[in-house]
C-alpha cells in the first residue's frame, strides 16, 4: 500500500478529479497485465460544473516531492483574472516550497519574467510538475505564447536565474484538440540523479503540431549542461499512417537513467475515437526507442476532458508502474496499473510475436501486386495507403472490414485502379485493434 499511495501521489489534484471522466469500450485484447486498484461509481459531472473553474484565479498546484532532501516544490499558474481577454491581464509562474520539518509553505515568489495572457490557452504560461537535480539543484518548465521555458534553482528553490532558458518552439501551442477530445502539449520535465552514464542530463518532453493539426507526435530534448542549452527536438513517436500521439508522461529509470514515456495514440485504428496508452523506452539517452501498449482495452476519447495517465518508479527500484483510469460498461470508475519490468516486457514481446500478422514488409511497386500473409486469429481486415513524409494526405482506403480467417490469407493490391501513380508508399494494415506497416518501393 505505501508503493501505491506513492505511484498515486504523482498525479496532480487537476489529474485526480478528471478520473471521473475516461471511458473504454469493451474491446479486449492482452498486452500488459493490467491490475484494478480501485473502483467506484463514477460522478456525474455536468458542463458548467466544468466550467465553473473559472472562478479561480490561480491555477492548480503541481507538487513534487524531494525525499532525498526532504522537500516539497511547488509550482503553478497565477492569474490576473481567469480567462480574461484584457490585454492587460497577465498569468505568471510562482513557486513555493514545504520542508518535511517545516513549518508551512514559503511566500511565493514568481520565477517567470516574461508573462502569459490570461485566456487560459496557447498564449497563457502552464507548468507541469517540477523535478531535482543533482545536488540542490530544482528545475521547471513551462509553456507559453512563444514555446517552451525552463528554470532552474541550485539552492532548493531559495534563488532563481533571473530571466527563464528559451528551451524549443511549441507549433500551434499547449491548448491541443484531438478527434473528439480536448487535450494538452504541456510539457514535462525529467533528470537524471544518480550515478549512470547520464547524470545530470535534463529531459523536457511534450506533444505538438508540427506534423500536422491531425498528427501530432510526441517530441523530446535534452540538455547536459543544467538547461544552459538543449538540443534540437527529437520525434519520439513517427508513425507513417500519421496518426496522433499525444500528452505524453515520462520518468526516469534509477541506476540504468533509461528514459520511461508513456502517451496516448490512435495509431492502431482506422477511425473512431479509440486510442491506447503506449509505452516507449529509450535506453540511449533519449535517442532511439522501443515501444509497448500498456492497455488490455482500448480506451475511448471523450469529448469533455483530459485524458488521465501517471507514470513513476518506486523508491530504490527499476520497476516502473503506469497508472490509469477507466469507466467500466456498468458505468463504475476504475483506476488500473500496470507494472513494468523485465519479466512484464518479455511476457509482452512473446504475446506480440503470436499476434502480429506476419507478412514481408517490402513490396516492388506494380499494377497488380499479390500480398500473402498470415493472422493467429479470425477478423476484420481494413488496408489503406500513405505517403510516409506527406501526413496531410488522407489515408486512401484500398479494403475496408475484409472477413479473414486465422492462417494463410491473401490480398491483390490493384494499383491502377487506384489511381496511384509509381513511387514509395506505405501499405496500412488495420487488424484486431492493430496497426502493421508495409512498404511499397517505386524507386
Amino acid at each position: 500500500m505505501a508503493s501505491l499511495r506513492y505511484f498515486c501521489s504523482m498525479f496532480s489534484t487537476r489529474i485526480l478529479a478528471s478520473l471521473a471522466f475516461v471511458l473504454l469500450v469493451t474491446i479486449s485484447q492482452a498486452q500488459f497485465a493490467n491490475v484494478l486498484l480501485n473502483q467506484k461509481p463514477r460522478p456525474r459531472v455536468t458542463k458548467t460544473e466544468i466550467d465553473g473553474d473559472s472562478v479561480n484565479y490561480i491555477d492548480k498546484q503541481n507538487n513534487f516531492s524531494d525525499r532525498r532532501e526532504h522537500v516539497t516544490h511547488s509550482v503553478w499558474t497565477e492569474f490576473a483574472k481567469f480567462k480574461s481577454s484584457n490585454r492587460h491581464d497577465s498569468s505568471v509562474i510562482m513557486y513555493s516550497r514545504i520542508e518535511t520539518a517545516g513549518k508551512g509553505w514559503t511566500p511565493p515568489v514568481r520565477i517567470s519574467a516574461f508573462a502569459g495572457d490570461c485566456s487560459n490557452s496557447d498564449s497563457t504560461l502552464k507548468s507541469d510538475v517540477p523535478c531535482a537535480g543533482p545536488g540542490k539543484d530544482v528545475y521547471v518548465c513551462w509553456a507559453g505564447p512563444g514555446g517552451i521555458y525552463f528554470q532552474r534553482s541550485a539552492d532548493l528553490g531559495n534563488s532563481w536565474l533571473q530571466k527563464e532558458i528559451y528551451v524549443a518552439p511549441l507549433k500551434n501551442g499547449w491548448d491541443q484538440q484531438v478527434k473528439f477530445a480536448h487535450v494538452t502539449g504541456i510539457p514535462r520535465i525529467a533528470c537524471v540523479t544518480d550515478s549512470s552514464e547520464y547524470t545530470g542530463r535534463i529531459y523536457i518532453c511534450w506533444s505538438d503540431e508540427k506534423n500536422g493539426i491531425t498528427n501530432k507526435d510526441v517530441f523530446l530534448v535534452y540538455s547536459d549542461d543544467k538547461g544552459e542549452s538543449w538540443t534540437e527536438p527529437i520525434l519520439v513517436t513517427y508513425r507513417p499512417n500519421h496518426k496522433e500521439q499525444f500528452y505524453p508522461a515520462i520518468s526516469i529509470q534509477p541506476g540504468t537513467g533509461s528514459v520511461f514515456l508513456t502517451y496516448f495514440s490512435t495509431e492502431n485504428y482506422f477511425e473512431g475515437n479509440l486510442y491506447d496508452l503506449m509505452l516507449a523506452i529509450s535506453k540511449n539517452g533519449g535517442l532511439q526507442y522501443e515501444y509497448y501498449r500498456l492497455n488490455e482495452k482500448p480506451l475511448l476519447l471523450d469529448s469533455t476532458i483530459i485524458p488521465v495517465r501517471g507514470l513513476a518508479f518506486a523508491p530504490k527500484s527499476t520497476d516502473a508502474r503506469a497508472i490509469w483510469s477507466q469507466t467500466e460498461a456498468n458505468n463504475m470508475l476504475s483506476l488500473y496499473s500496470a507494472m513494468i519490468t523485465d519479466s512484464s516486457i518479455t511476457a509482452y514481446l512473446e504475446k506480440e510475436k503470436k499476434n502480429e500478422i506476419q507478412v514481408e514488409r517490402s513490396f516492388a511497386f506494380a499494377k497488380k501486386i499479390p500480398i500473402t500473409f498470415i493472422t493467429s486469429t479470425e477478423g476484420k481486415l481494413t488496408v489503406t495507403v500513405t505517403k510516409p513524409l506527406e501526413p496531410e494526405k488522407k489515408e486512401m482506403v484500398l479494403f475496408k472490414d475484409k472477413l479473414l480467417t486465422a492462417g494463410i490469407n491473401a490480398i491483390v493490391i490493384d494499383t491502377k485502379k487506384s489511381a496511384l501513380i509509381k513511387g514509395n508508399y506505405i501499405l496500412n494494415f488495420y487488424f484486431n485493434n492493430r496497426h502493421t506497416f508495409i512498404w511499397l518501393l517505386g524507386e
